[in-house]
């Protein structure tokens, strides 16, 4: 059936729907076991309803990208579900005490869904828009190993310095947070992405962070040193471009990471290297 496009998923058959919904689709998807789903308008999805959900219970996954849906609560039907994938403008908060198999979540905050901060049980979290100055909810996902935060008012990260699984931290136009002080309770971390957060000046206590492989430091104003950054033995890429200026100029340091395979930044004129020197680890 060429608007339903069957794959081999994460927990089983996935189906994508590609057109809107049409009620001779259930018997398709039930013959073919289908336990994800994903409805994404950029696939081709086109329907004004996801009421029909009620109609798979058995779902382990969902992916719903849909920007001109209105109502989402058919997806409360689907107890079994073991990963979201939620990114609309519904105004309709999602109960997340639902889903206690819950270990995958990325979402577009809707307001009102504070429950998300009960499922202990996330491995992962995505989450676009949350619109709370304080950091503490994320406090209780104390499972996590991978997060995501974009696009928040939040004035501190210091929620998540009980996060200790954590693995993979990204923090991306967080405009309000100053300090990364604390982070150094982030043991486990392997991969950290910081993005246009320009009120951070001092990444000293990064360095800190001994498991690291993977540091981005991107577009995010003037930052003091990066000192330090030699006793990071594991890392293998460096990214520090865009406006992301070290302001005493010493990028010495990084001759010392002796497994690093990759760096880029912006050449400046007060810089003891340009990114040249580094040969074929330089990249654009």
């Amino acid at each position: 059936m060429n608007n339903i496009e069957f794959e081999s998923g994460t927990y089983g058959t996935k189906a994508v729907i590609r057109t809107a919904w049409d009620e001779s689709f259930f018997q398709v998807l039930m013959d073919k076991n289908v336990v994800e789903l994903e409805l994404n308008d950029g696939k081709g999805w086109r329907g004004d309803s996801v009421d029909f959900l009620r109609s798979f219970p058995q779902l382990k996954a969902l992916t719903l990208f849909d920007f001109k849906i209105k109502s989402i609560s058919a997806i409360h039907h689907l107890n079994e579900l073991i990963e979201i994938k939620l990114s609309t403008y519904s105004d309709e908060p999602v109960d997340f005490s639902l889903f206690p198999n819950l270990r995958v979540c990325s979402f577009e905050w809707i307001k009102g869904s504070t429950s998300l901060f009960n499922s202990t049980g996330l491995t992962s979290l995505f989450i676009n828009s949350f619109n709370e100055k304080s950091s503490v909810l994320f406090s209780k996902l104390i499972n996590l190993e991978q997060l995501a935060v974009l696009n928040a008012p939040v004035e501190n990260i210091n929620g998540f310095f009980t996060l200790t699984k954590l693995k993979y931290l990204r923090i991306a136009n967080l405009k309000k947070i100053t300090s990364v002080e604390g982070i150094a309770h982030l043991q486990q971390l392997e991969k950290l992405e910081i993005h246009s957060c320009k009120g951070i000046n001092n990444v000293s206590e990064i360095f800190t962070l001994t498991k690291l492989k993977h540091l981005f430091l991107l577009d995010i104003g003037n930052i003091a040193s990066i000192k330090g950054i030699e006793h990071l033995s594991d890392l293998r890429d460096f990214i520090f471009y865009e406006s992301t200026n070290v302001l005493d100029g010493d990028i010495s340091p990084v001759l010392k990471l002796k497994n690093l395979t990759k760096i880029s930044y912006q050449n400046r004129k007060h810089y003891t290297h340009k990114r040249e020197e580094f040969g074929k680890m330089y990249f654009q």
